[in-house]
């Protein structure tokens, strides 16, 4: 066999957040001032990155991960975890003088939830340093595809990038949370996945002034038609009621599966993770929304953001 052969395969590089989960349920999310008691419900894997490429491997697909982890217990345990699950650890960098990124994730009865999230290693990321690791994820790694999301900073989503559009390798940005990005940034995605809010958020920045809000599938359409000429392509999520496509000219609608509410923590990493796996397998894009959908479903109706959200003894 040629040294070249004996190397790792990955077809998708995700670049994003490594975390720490601890999950509590509540009756009711508290409002501003309020204190409302709690009982654990578990922890371990998070971030949307990591979510992400959980969701990715559980569609198929081989995972190169771009991140970091602080030099701490929480870090070595989930990097050994990530191991197990089958993704590619070759680029995730140990930081001494940081602490591995966390969240803290608090569930209501109806399976709302608001989420507190702590960058550590995430925030200390290099552009320089990732830009070479996304390069090598690509060259040495067989990489077909780049997905980010926004729990780094925006030089770091740039330096991905940057070095898709230097290479000619798509990138698929997942805005979330929203973070302001450079037109040239936003000009690369393909899609462009967000929310209704983050939607909102980037329509804002693009043209300035408030934000108009989102909230029928016809602003949606709207949104996602406005978009549409500011990336590649463009895929607004719009919860039950399904999502929104915008390719070109093409905008297509797509009715959201029906299942109940346990837990809605980890229905938008499994969404774009799945995305991206189809993707990188050859689906069309419409094709590869509705996979997310499927997936984003079955993630809804159990707790936690992964399908185990406690750290693994044997992911594999």
């Amino acid at each position: 066999m040629h040294e070249a052969d004996a190397k790792p395969r990955a077809t998708l590089v995700v670049v994003g957040s490594i975390n720490h989960d601890q999950i509590v349920g509540v009756a009711a999310i508290p409002a501003p001032g309020e204190t409302v008691l709690a009982h654990v419900i578990g922890g371990g894997l998070g971030g949307k990155g990591l979510n992400q490429a959980i969701a990715a491997t559980e569609a198929g697909a081989e995972v190169a991960f771009v991140g970091a982890v602080g030099a701490d217990m929480p870090g070595q345990e989930i990097v050994g975890a990530m191991s197990r699950y089958g993704i590619d650890i070759s680029s995730i960098e140990r930081m001494p003088d940081e602490t591995t990124g966390s969240a803290f994730v608090a569930v209501d009865e109806y399976g709302e939830n608001v989420i507190f999230v702590t960058q550590g290693a995430n925030g200390a990321l290099s552009p320089d340093w990732v830009a070479a690791a996304v390069e090598a994820g690509i060259r040495d790694r067989g990489g077909a595809l780049v997905l980010c999301q926004a729990e780094t900073s925006a030089k770091v989503i740039e330096a991905a990038a940057m070095t898709c559009t230097s290479l000619g390798v798509r990138f698929v940005l997942n805005l979330a949370p929203f973070t302001p990005l450079t037109a040239d940034v936003l000009r690369v995605a393909d899609p462009l996945v967000v929310n209704r809010t983050e939607a909102e958020g980037v329509l804002a920045h693009l043209v300035g002034g408030a934000a108009v809000p989102i909230v029928t599938q016809a602003d949606a359409l709207v949104a996602a038609t406005q978009l549409a000429g500011h990336s590649r392509s463009v895929v607004i999520t719009t919860g039950a009621d399904g999502a929104v496509i915008a390719e070109g000219d093409r905008i297509v609608e797509l009715a959201a599966e029906k299942v109940d509410v346990v837990d809605a923590t980890g229905a938008g990493d499994a969404y774009v993770g799945t995305l991206a796996a189809a993707l990188v397998r050859g689906s069309s894009l419409v094709e590869a929304a509705g996979a997310g959908s499927r997936a984003a479903a079955r993630a809804i109706s159990r707790l936690g953001a992964n399908s185990s959200h406690d750290v693994p003894a044997n992911a594999g």
